[in-house]
């Protein structure tokens, strides 16, 4: 079992604004445009590994804070970084089941990231929707989690070892929001929706490796 802390610090990040874009050809004064802050992050680690026979169990968590404060954006105000996960939680089990085969889960829980939800979408004159943030990074997605399950079968060989993987990602299908995104209602054309997008469901896996 052991911790480690993660030290709080500060650095300076780079930016956009919501619903804003750049475009680097029009001029070489591009860099102007891009807002120019402060972050900082803290928190801590601990893990906990233990044997029993033929089996290992290990359980690591995670807490951490990631802050952004830029002046430019969030009216001056601090602001959650998009990519923090304030908990993360990962156990494994392996059970060898011989010297040459071995059976493994893996199980994944994590808060949902951060991102902007938007308040409202608008019209202008050229019917373009225009979408209202209230505030960055306003709202975070449902909690992460993920079971993935696997069989591994090595064998030794004079000049090295191979290895044959056979497993299953995300077993139990689970839905996991990755982006947001701003969407033309398929059933009204002047209706703009709000929608959250996967990516990966359930999917087999099959590997083989081979180290000399």
């Amino acid at each position: 079992m052991g911790q480690k802390y993660i030290i709080n610090h500060s650095k300076i990040f780079l930016a956009f604004k919501e619903g804003s874009g750049i475009d680097i050809s029009a001029g070489n004064d591009w860099e102007s445009e891009v807002p120019v802050g402060k972050g900082s992050a803290y928190g801590f680690e601990t893990y906990f590994e233990k044997v029993f026979g033929k089996t290992l169990f290990n359980v690591n968590y995670t807490y951490s804070i990631s802050d952004r404060l830029f002046a430019d954006l969030n009216n001056g105000n601090i602001f959650p970084f998009n990519l923090n996960r304030n908990h993360s939680l990962k156990c494994s089990f392996n059970y060898r089941i011989s010297q040459f085969t071995e059976f493994l889960v893996n199980w994944t829980y994590q808060t949902g990231n951060y991102f902007s939800k938007p308040l409202n979408v608008t019209f202008n004159t050229t019917t373009n929707p225009i979408v209202i943030f209230p505030e960055k990074n306003n709202a975070s997605f449902v909690p992460f989690h993920r079971l993935d399950a696997g069989f591994s079968l090595y064998n030794n060989y004079r000049w090295g070892r191979t290895k044959f993987f056979i497993g299953i990602y995300n077993a139990y299908n689970r839905n996991n929001p990755f982006y947001t995104d701003i969407v033309r209602d398929p059933k009204n054309e002047g209706r703009y929706e709000f929608r959250q997008f996967s990516l990966l469901t359930v999917l087999p896996t099959v590997s083989y490796s081979i180290s000399i």
